[in-house]
């Protein structure tokens, strides 16, 4: 049956919890949001531990099919889950995430997983 405007709802993932987010991030059967003092909440399916998110503090999250990344507010990246490629960021220190590559402080773009970014800077 699917839930109204939201698609399929079998493990939870289009149920949100009450209150406020100020960014969601949906994977294959579960999502996650972040609410505005920086703590990440996922709901859904969580085979893989992808709706079990570390503690502490974010600025940024992502989603793909069973894994997640996010931006911690110490500009690090933490990721969770299991992802394709695996979910293991890069060290150092990012401005922006998604959910296999990365923009260091140095605008640099950096990837894991998969054959990789062109090279160069964007900003």
């Amino acid at each position: 049956m699917l839930a109204p405007g939201w698609g399929y709802n079998h493990y939870g993932q289009s149920a949100p919890p009450s209150g406020t987010f100020t960014q969601v991030a949906a994977g294959g059967y579960h999502t996650c949001g972040l609410r505005g003092d920086g703590t990440v909440e996922c709901w859904g399916q969580n085979t893989y531990n992808q709706s079990s998110p570390p503690t502490g503090t974010f600025t940024q999250i992502a989603a793909q099919d069973a894994g997640n990344c996010g931006l911690r507010s110490d500009s690090t990246i933490a990721c969770w889950g299991w992802g394709d490629p695996p979910v293991t960021p890069p060290t150092g220190t990012f401005i922006q995430t998604d959910d296999a590559c990365a923009v260091r402080s140095d605008g640099t773009v950096v990837c894991w997983g998969g054959e990789g970014p062109p090279a160069g800077t964007f900003i």
